[in-house]
């Protein structure tokens, strides 16, 4: 196990047996971390993979945050935008409405066309694993990723604990090669501020409990967008960066390290339905798979 200190960022780092980063705050900063307010300082990261750079999970997405209140989530744009709060009220005094959505199985592939080597990824550190695509609803309204730092409102019903993870996650850079592709898989969840009523809310606290619950998607019309960077640099001016390790998904992955450079962006608009796995039945067949082209 290699181990580094990342000291401009507050936190000390080692390169784990898995290949991921992990960086530890340090204790001043940790404490100030814990119980916290959640922070948005990089997508849907903070621990994640949905959108990190091998898992899409985002990426963004996840890819991915911010505005799903404008037309998205809040003002119930499923039929404008394909999302949409179901937990208006829990019917009956049921809690297990503000448990999470299971979510949909997206394939979304990052094609490169061109003629030029590109890297996609984040551009600075964030103590998350930033989604590689950031998605956006017909009204224009950005699909907020699920926070990794906040109260889900399932782990709260029972007893459980919010706040952001210990560990600080370096981000990872994706290498396409001209004419390769990376594959990821998006749930098409979004994050959405809701609060439980008195018969959901946690022992020894008061209601309204404000908390974070995943929504899904419903079909509709959406907007993916991809940014490239044309070099990559390492996110630890006093480490240089892992050797490029080919991925399963394609192209091959740099842990600790991040987009630079000139940067390229493609984007691709669809209608999400159960031809591309959302709405329907769940487990089916084959579905179409979100395509994103970068050409000359």
């Amino acid at each position: 196990m290699t181990q580094y200190f990342g000291a401009l960022f507050g936190f000390s780092c080692a390169v784990l047996l898995t290949g991921v980063v992990g960086c530890e705050l340090d204790a001043d900063v940790a404490a100030n971390e814990t119980g916290g307010t959640p922070g948005n300082g990089g997508s849907a990261t903070g621990g994640a993979e949905n959108g990190g750079a091998a898992t899409g999970g985002a990426a963004t997405g996840g890819a991915a945050t911010g505005g799903a209140e404008n037309g998205g989530a809040e003002n119930g744009g499923a039929a404008t935008g394909g999302t949409g709060s179901s937990t208006g009220g829990a019917a009956g005094g049921e809690c297990s409405a503000y448990e999470d959505a299971a979510g949909w199985s997206i394939e979304v592939v990052i094609r490169n066309e061109s003629s030029q080597t590109i890297y996609l990824g984040q551009p600075e550190v964030t103590c998350t694993i930033a989604p590689l695509f950031e998605v956006t609803d017909a009204s224009g309204a950005l699909v907020p990723p699920v926070p990794d730092c906040g109260n889900p409102c399932g782990e709260m019903m029972r007893g459980g604990a919010g706040g952001c993870p210990l560990l600080c996650l370096f981000p990872q850079t994706v290498t396409l090669e001209p004419h390769e592709s990376t594959r990821v898989v998006w749930d098409g969840l979004y994050g959405v501020d809701v609060e439980l009523p008195e018969q959901c809310t946690p022992a020894g606290e008061t209601a309204p409990f404000a908390c974070d619950r995943a929504e899904e998607i419903h079909p509709g019309t959406f907007t993916f967008k991809v940014e490239a960077g044309m070099s990559l640099e390492c996110a630890d001016e006093f480490v240089e960066c892992d050797t490029c390790t080919p991925s399963e998904s394609g192209g091959c992955i740099t842990n600790a390290a991040l987009i630079a450079g000139a940067k390229l962006s493609a984007d691709t608009t669809v209608m999400l339905d159960p031809s591309y796995g959302v709405g329907g039945g769940r487990g089916g067949g084959a579905v179409a798979p979100v395509e994103i082209f970068f050409r000359d």
